[in-house]
């Protein structure tokens, strides 16, 4: 009898990227995308900053659509792909943060749910900050962890400011 292994985590990668390539909106930016745009590739840097005064999210987002903009030039497709990625990098983000702490089979039972989540496909479409923002905080809670973990090295505060300030 044939014995099948269960998908790893890079098959499961595959599937969260297809998912989330086929039902993202590649027809334009809705209103709240195109404002995010506009104040990452409007002017100069100072610019941007000046800008996210008004804007309540963290400026790592706009940084990187700012960065991605100059490198691979300006249009919806180009900033929704990178959407597409930073949804997509959730899955294995999450997968090997919590392999640490968790057995693996449940860690791929919990990187299934995040790739086929309908929410979490959705959000991780648009060209928000809110797949960045999920990984930086998961990040955050993880050196924050590691920080309360007995005979715990003082090292882990650096990445945990850094994280948490982002």
């Amino acid at each position: 009898m044939l014995k099948l292994r269960p998908p790893g985590i890079i098959t499961i990668t595959i599937v969260a990227l297809l998912l989330r390539l086929v039902l993202a909106s590649w027809a334009g930016l809705a209103t709240d995308e195109a404002n995010g745009v506009m104040i990452a590739v409007s002017g100069d840097w100072s610019d941007m900053l000046l800008h996210l005064k008004n804007d309540g999210n963290a400026p790592l987002f706009y940084a990187l659509v700012k960065l991605i903009d100059h490198e691979l030039g300006h249009g919806d497709r180009v900033v929704k792909a990178l959407a597409v990625l930073l949804g997509t990098i959730t899955v294995p983000f999450t997968y090997v943060i919590f392999r640490s702490i968790l057995p693996r089979p449940l860690c791929l039972q919990l990187a299934w749910i995040l790739a086929s989540c309908p929410a979490l496909i959705r959000y991780g479409t648009l060209v928000r900050p809110y797949a960045l923002v999920s990984m930086i905080s998961l990040a955050s809670s993880y050196f924050c962890i590691k920080i309360l973990t007995k005979d715990s090295s003082r090292y882990w505060i650096l990445p945990y400011g850094l994280t948490t300030a982002l």
